[in-house]
């Protein structure tokens, strides 16, 4: 679910929409790094997911470096 019931969107919607616009506008990337904060983890973690489930390639180069600032 990316969207809730009166059409608005979810938080995760704009970072679906950055891996794919990343991998779009940068056709050589080969990796994506998240260095973000640890709990941001399970966010992270649910995003590939939904990229993978989806049929995105670009899931498998996406990675969370997980911080603990």
């Amino acid at each position: 679910m990316v969207l809730r019931s009166d059409g608005t969107a979810l938080y995760s919607t704009e970072d679906l929409a950055l891996v794919l616009h990343k991998f779009r506008d940068y056709p050589d990337l080969s990796r994506s790094v998240y260095v973000v904060d640890v709990r941001q983890s399970l966010h992270f973690t649910q995003i590939y997911k939904i990229l993978e489930i989806a049929g995105y390639e670009q899931a498998k180069k996406c990675l969370h470096v997980p911080m603990n600032w």
